[in-house]
């Protein structure tokens, strides 16, 4: 079953939709992370696609939805309701992982009546510096603002081919076979007067500037929906490379993954031992059948 595309306004947005799936289905949106994107989910999307109808927005400032000068996680969320008033009757299941699970657990929380279900990958966040005081959250705002925003790249040093972009993302994602690499490079990257570049507007990491786990946690406790946590148990290669300027750690300390868990009212936690943050990349098959799973059995 393959893709179809088409665009949509969004307010004043525009914004880049795949469809997978019967229209008459159930529906459920898939919100790709930060620096990905929706076609990465094709392959989640094809395993769920016989059973619900399959949406799949290329977030602003990713593939060939527009681009701004900034980004915050309001507008995001409003993008995620159009896309939700255009493709459902108004209801749906959600899935988002990364940058994406932030958005659909803000979305089910704001706007209940829209969410049945809800399924986030890697979507809670780094791990948290409980020993940070006022002064260090301060010099870490600082830090994030300089690498997120300042300083950002505005004009990507071109990639010099496809061969680069695959060994790029293998070095990132060392579970990925070649092949795999290499089919996700090529959506993952586009055609500039230089060469290729990655195709993403770099400024979308300004999202996360000033985002703190006591904001996540206000929203988290006021998701009424079911829902599937899954986490990548080795995620800390990713959260080390991640976290450099702002003094956290790369491990999740013990219990404190649960204590975030607890903070939705009726979730269940998955960990998965052989996958990374991008747990669609490491695990596939083994995420896609949970998600049918809790699916078929949440899903009402």
């Amino acid at each position: 079953m393959s893709l179809t595309e088409t665009k949509i306004e969004a307010g004043q947005t525009s914004l880049n939709v795949f469809l997978m799936g019967d229209p008459a289905s159930k529906p459920i949106v898939l919100i790709h992370g930060l620096r990905d994107s929706a076609k990465s989910l094709a392959y989640l999307a094809s395993q769920l696609a016989d059973n619900y109808f399959v949406v799949l927005p290329e977030l602003r400032g990713h593939g060939d939805s527009q681009r701004f000068p900034s980004y915050n996680m309001p507008d995001l969320i409003g993008d995620l309701y159009h896309v939700v008033d255009r493709f459902t009757l108004g209801t749906c299941a959600l899935l988002g992982h990364s940058l994406g699970g932030h958005i659909a657990s803000r979305y089910a929380a704001l706007f209940p009546e829209h969410v049945r279900s809800l399924i986030l990958v890697e979507g809670l966040g780094p791990p948290n510096q409980q020993s940070l005081n006022q002064s260090d959250e301060v010099k870490a705002y600082r830090n994030n603002l300089i690498s997120r925003s300042i300083n950002v790249n505005k004009n990507p040093k071109p990639i010099s081919n496809l061969e680069e972009a695959t060994n790029r993302l293998k070095r990132n994602n060392p579970r990925l076979d070649e092949a795999k690499a290499k089919t996700i490079a090529e959506f993952l990257t586009i055609e500039s007067e230089n060469g290729l570049i990655w195709n993403f507007d770099a400024k979308v990491n300004g999202v996360f500037i000033g985002a703190s786990y006591a904001e996540n946690e206000k929203f988290w406790q006021e998701v009424s929906c079911p829902t599937c946590i899954v986490s990548g148990a080795l995620s800390y290669e990713y959260w080390g490379k991640e976290m450099t300027t702002t003094n956290r750690p790369s491990h999740f300390q013990e219990g404190e993954m649960e204590e975030r868990v607890d903070q939705f009212r009726q979730a269940e936690h998955h960990w998965f031992d052989q996958s990374g943050h991008m747990v669609h990349y490491d695990e596939p098959d083994r995420l896609a059948n949970l998600c049918k799973k809790f699916l078929e059995e949440k899903y009402e």
